[in-house]
């Protein structure tokens, strides 16, 4: 949705409002998900595909019951799936503003968070949050100066 090259930044309300748009359509897909980890049984009302999906995706998940939080598996890693809004917001926060990012920049933020998260859109999501940073901004505006005052004085 806002990935386009010339597209202009979207406000931090536009991120939260697509945020919780994406997270409402997903919550129905994980909470099958996490009912089939937890009691072995379907929800209600699945049709057999519905039922297949569900069980075909649970592959891919566990549930841990005391932290009552849902992961994705690959092999030997296992990341949190985030799967709220607010909680990709906590996650890009600590990930890029406090001490632990410390404002490193998208593809740093990006590959640090995708190591204990998943969401999907995480790659965007990360970019936008990224993008709409002030301080990153402007330190990018100051170091484009001081390319360009570099560039003219060696002319």
């Amino acid at each position: 949705m806002f990935s386009g090259f010339l597209s202009p930044l979207p406000s931090v309300e536009e991120q939260k409002l697509h945020l919780k748009k994406k997270f409402a359509l997903e919550d129905v897909k994980f909470e099958r998900i996490i009912t089939y980890l937890q009691t072995g049984h379907h929800t209600g009302g699945l049709n057999n595909s519905q039922r297949t999906v569900v069980k075909r995706q649970t592959s891919d998940y566990s549930w841990d019951a005391v932290s009552q939080k849902l992961y994705i598996v690959s092999g030997r890693k296992k990341r949190e799936v985030v799967r709220t809004a607010d909680g990709v917001a906590r996650v890009l926060h600590l990930y890029h503003t406090t001490d632990l990012g410390a404002h490193i920049g998208y593809h740093a933020t990006f590959n640090n968070v995708k190591q204990h998260y998943y969401w999907r859109g995480i790659k965007g999501d990360t970019m936008n949050y990224v993008a709409a940073c002030d301080r990153c901004r402007n330190r990018c505006k100051t170091q484009d100066l001081r390319t360009r005052t570099r560039f003219r004085l060696l002319k």
